[in-house]
């Protein structure tokens, strides 16, 4: 039912804009052929049950189509775009800047960098909220609150004016964020850990809460107290010039370690299978954890070599920066050259396998083999072409193609901004449909299935299958095409 209203809807807008267009009545929307292109004025491109696949009024302004899924994407460009999938629908207000995301059970707003808005279900089925004004930066003053639920249904609201008082949860990784004048105050919480800062983290405390019971404190410069009794501790005196400190004090070979910064650090374990010393830290440093671990740094970041044999297949890494690099691992193998411009990788991940292969800025070539065998492979030639293939047997490609990031980077970037640099584009929506144009629509065409399209503004359109079609010169005198008499 909600398919029906919406092609309805949609051909009831299409018809609309034809009649405003061109001065045709709206009640002869049931007759309008299948494919008709006006541009720049109108065009517009009807499946066989006269739903609305594409839609173009001024362009570059409105533009419709239905995406691959069989969800909507309207655009008036370069103000506002909406998508919607099933229950999902996104918004776009000056992209990058403004943006909704709604999918039943959670909202997130966002308008750069002067609010941002959350709500969602908690795991109790309880609504939250936090708000930022302007967007969270934590250096800069700011307005912020929200409503917090719990699973007995009780809520605790909360808000902050920064860096007067602030009083927040779920901030900067920290399940409890207070602040008073800051940087005068600070205090944090996450799980069981809290914390108290005072002057910018130069006095402060904290520690856990429950067993096993860590405690720190400091006064820097003068000194610094981290206590895990039984696992780690750690001490400093004129910090950062003099620390020492020791780990794994729960197994029967505990690691203790000085540096006297900059100058000479080493560190050692009881049995001497873990040893290692610094000198002019970061620049010349070397550990070895007994057979199996060695890492040395020389000129640092000139020169490492690092190999670590823990895993079923040795780990190595060396690189004489930047003009080489190599990594060699289980899961990981690359090749760099004159960092960052030439990269060549391999990694494996829970998805699949993944090749990539960059020449920057000039060519890219990642690959991608899901664990089900399904392909993927994004191909660039910047600024000129690129070219994306998915494993859903979605895609798309087009020329020009300047702008220099993908995937998420690259999200509503073309659909907003690319009429600007587009010469021509295609896309596939499934494996048995796609379709290309080329700028301002001068040519435009498309195979869905057995069905073909294809347009000229003003000239000609064709719209059949493989038994004909029907070509219709200046837009709209019909002639068989490919038929039998």
């Amino acid at each position: 039912m909600q398919d029906h209203a919406r092609a309805v809807a949609t051909q009831r807008l299409a018809c609309a804009l034809l009649a405003l267009t061109v001065g045709l009545s709206a009640g002869s929307c049931a007759s309008l052929p299948l494919e008709l292109n006006l541009s720049p004025f109108y065009r517009h491109r009807l499946a066989q049950d006269r739903s609305l696949l594409e839609l173009d009024v001024a362009w570059p302004i409105v533009h419709y189509e239905r995406t691959p899924s069989g969800g909507d994407d309207l655009r008036i460009r370069p103000l506002w775009r909406r998508v919607q999938e099933g229950a999902n629908v996104e918004h776009q207000f000056l992209w990058p800047f403004g943006r909704v995301v709604a999918d039943g059970e959670e909202v997130d707003a966002r308008l750069f960098p002067l609010w941002t808005y959350r709500w969602r279900l908690n795991g109790f089925g309880q609504r939250e909220l936090e708000w930022e004004a302007p967007y969270p930066l934590p250096i800069l003053p700011f307005v912020a609150g929200g409503v917090e639920a719990y699973e007995d249904g009780s809520t605790a609201r909360y808000f902050g004016v920064n860096p007067i008082y602030t009083d927040l949860r779920g901030f900067l990784t920290y399940d409890r964020y207070r602040a008073i004048l800051f940087p005068l105050y600070l205090g944090t919480q996450k799980g069981d850990l809290y914390g108290h800062t005072f002057l910018f983290w130069l006095l402060g405390f904290g520690g856990r809460s429950s067993a096993p019971f860590e405690r720190w404190h400091r006064a820097l410069p003068l000194y610094a107290v981290y206590e895990h009794p039984g696992v780690r501790a750690a001490y400093a005196l004129l910090w950062p010039f003099i620390t020492w400190g020791s780990e794994k004090l729960d197994t029967d070979d505990p690691v203790h370690r000085y540096l006297f910064w900059p100058l000479y650090g080493w560190q050692r374990s009881v049995s001497g299978k873990v040893h290692g010393w610094s000198v002019l830290w970061p620049f010349f440093q070397s550990l070895t954890a007994g057979e199996r671990y060695y890492r040395l740094d020389f000129l640092w970041p000139i020169f490492r070599y690092l190999r670590d044999d823990h895993e079923d297949r040795p780990f190595t890494q060396w690189w004489v920066w930047p003009f080489v690099s190599r990594t060699d691992g289980r899961y990981h193998q690359a090749w760099s050259f004159l960092w960052p411009i030439i990269w060549w990788r391999w990694f494996q991940d829970i998805d699949g396998d993944q090749h990539q292969r960059w020449v920057l800025p000039f060519y890219w070539h990642v690959e991608g083999t899901r664990r089900d065998g399904k392909q993927s492979d994004f191909t660039k030639v910047w600024p000129f072409v690129h070219t994306t293939a998915r494993a859903d047997d979605t895609g798309e490609w087009s020329v020009l193609s300047p702008w220099f990031w993908r995937e998420g980077n690259a999200h509503g970037v073309d659909e907003t901004y690319g009429f600007v640099w587009t010469l021509a584009a295609g896309k596939r929506y499934a494996a048995d449909d796609s379709g290309m144009h080329l700028f301002a629509n001068l040519y435009t065409q498309r195979t869905r299935g057995t069905k073909r399209y294809a347009s000229v503004p003003f000239l000609f359109s064709y719209e059949g299958d493989e038994a004909g079609g029907t070509l219709r010169l200046l837009q709209c005198i019909p002639i068989p095409w490919g038929q039998a008499p």
